[in-house]
């Protein structure tokens, strides 16, 4: 993972990145790669903020794209039924 991500800084594909993997509840990877302003050489950290929009069309997609994959979806049926029920706030 770490040669992956500084690879793709080091090539100039992303400017930075900060990945977090979690299983069962726990962090097993946590990692700032970059610069969060390359311009101004100002390192990624990994309490960085970012400006991240209209993001739930593409989560979405991909999720009703796995579950086509799995067998679990159909075109007809509506991507609701694949997701785990969610109060207005994203709490369970």
């Amino acid at each position: 993972m770490t040669q992956a991500f500084q690879g793709f800084v080091d090539s100039g594909q992303i400017p930075g990145a900060v990945v977090l993997i979690a299983r069962n509840d726990k962090i097993a990877y946590f990692q700032a790669f970059g610069f969060r302003d390359r311009d101004q050489k100002i390192a990624m950290t990994t309490d960085s903020i970012f400006r991240i929009a209209s993001m739930s069309k593409p989560i979405v997609s991909c999720r009703c794209n796995d579950a086509g994959e799995e067998g679990n979806w159909t075109s007809v049926r509506p991507c609701s039924t694949i997701f785990q029920s969610q109060g207005p706030t994203g709490s369970r």
